[in-house]
């Protein structure tokens, strides 16, 4: 649901004018977008034990600076992974909630060999199952800085995938990472592990190292696996101005914010993640809904993706329905004779008198933001701005 981040969208839902059917189609799912996420955010007690408290004196302190950042920089998702630790992460979790950032909690592991993983779990998980998933990752020493675990980066990865969670193996190509730190067979085998989805890379591809560059481009054949890794941003945060380096988010597009919908954005990297090398999508005009008043469509609403939209039913099932409608509220006349006259029967049939069709839009002009177009039937079409003010001189037309 759209409103869940964008104010300008709730003034216009707010209005006294806005269709009810438009406000009904935006609680509806609209599919898959795009949302910004760090995946390596630390507590405050994980600043202190490693000289980055960044000069809060509390715990609250810290965590409100972090929440009130996230959303500045439009952080819509988190994880927290601590070194094999969640029970200072609570606090700070909860305070990301009441902004409204999904967290998943987790960790970070370090494996026997000293490869750092971060192991992230579904939203919902609590504070002591997370200790009980720690726990099963036989480490040595809990008390340790960073303890070390008994199990390989490969065991880890095949754990954490079997518990329920999701790893990407931390800053991959620096230090602790896994192609620094493991060599030969054993790094072989933990990088074409069916458990290994994604790595984390402070930057672009480009910029991983010569001698690495070929692995993670999926040309070594020693390392050749057969779906690529799918590589993200991300990197220690630990006080607020670190959401402002690209190394530490991306833009991760899923239907819904958890384990599956990460898990299938790093099978399908190319069309669902994008590094802050790749830039933010352009914007760009998109239908948001469509609603009908009156008339045979009465009371009925779609809500549409800024992606692809596609329609699929049988001979009646409304999909005609659907593209007349908006061809109708933009005022546009098909092309041909037969056209104009299937068009026009169609709307006379569907509408009648004092019926109406709505649709919202996002456009980067006249000036970005939501507009509505409605339509009488019989009447010329109008638009409104986010805030529910008819725009006299501007047609829909001049918003595409």
């Amino acid at each position: 649901m759209l409103t869940d981040y964008d104010p300008n969208l709730e003034t216009l839902l707010a209005h006294g004018t806005t269709p009810t059917g438009i406000v009904a189609a935006l609680s509806k799912p609209n599919g898959s977008k795009f949302y910004r996420c760090a995946f390596q955010v630390n507590p405050f007690a994980y600043g202190q034990r490693h000289a980055k408290d960044g000069g809060f004196e509390t715990e609250a302190d810290y965590n409100d600076a972090m929440a009130k950042a996230c959303v500045e920089r439009g952080i819509q998702v988190v994880a927290i992974t601590d070194h094999f630790r969640f029970d200072h992460s609570i606090t700070l979790a909860d305070r990301l909630r009441t902004e409204g950032v999904i967290v998943f909690p987790g960790f970070e592991a370090n494996s026997s060999e000293g490869v750092h993983i971060l192991c992230l779990f579904p939203p919902e998980t609590t504070a002591s199952e997370v200790n009980v998933l720690i726990g099963a990752c036989d480490i040595r020493d809990p008390k340790a800085d960073s303890p070390i675990s008994n199990k390989t980066c490969e065991q880890l990865l095949q754990l954490i995938q079997q518990r329920g969670g999701i790893a990407i193996t931390a800053h991959v190509t620096a230090n602790a990472g896994l192609l620094t730190t493991l060599n030969g067979v054993p790094r072989m085998n933990a990088w074409k592990s069916e458990h290994h989805l994604a790595a984390a890379i402070p930057g672009p591809i480009t910029d991983v190292p010569a001698g690495q560059l070929q692995i993670c481009q999926n040309r070594n054949p020693d390392y050749k696996r057969d779906r690529p890794i799918a590589f993200v941003n991300a990197a220690d945060v630990s006080k607020p101005e670190g959401f402002a380096k690209g190394s530490a988010t991306c833009l991760i597009k899923m239907t819904e914010v958890s384990i599956e919908g990460l898990k299938q954005a790093f099978l399908d990297a190319e069309g669902r993640i994008l590094l802050n090398s790749d830039g933010a999508p352009n914007d760009y005009t998109r239908l948001v809904a469509v609603s009908w008043d009156r008339g045979l469509m009465s009371d009925q609403s779609v809500a549409l993706n800024s992606g692809l939209n596609v329609l699929i039913g049988g001979r009646g099932a409304g999909k005609s329905t659907i593209v007349e409608s908006i061809r109708y509220a933009f005022g546009l006349e098909p092309k041909g004779k037969d056209a104009s006259s299937t068009h026009k029967a169609m709307m006379k049939e569907l509408m009648g008198q004092r019926a109406s069709v709505a649709v919202l839009l996002h456009s980067p002009k006249p000036s970005p933001g939501y507009y509505l177009v409605e339509r009488v039937y019989g009447q010329d079409p109008r638009v409104k701005d986010q805030n529910g003010e008819i725009i006299s001189d501007l047609m829909p037309l001049d918003l595409v």
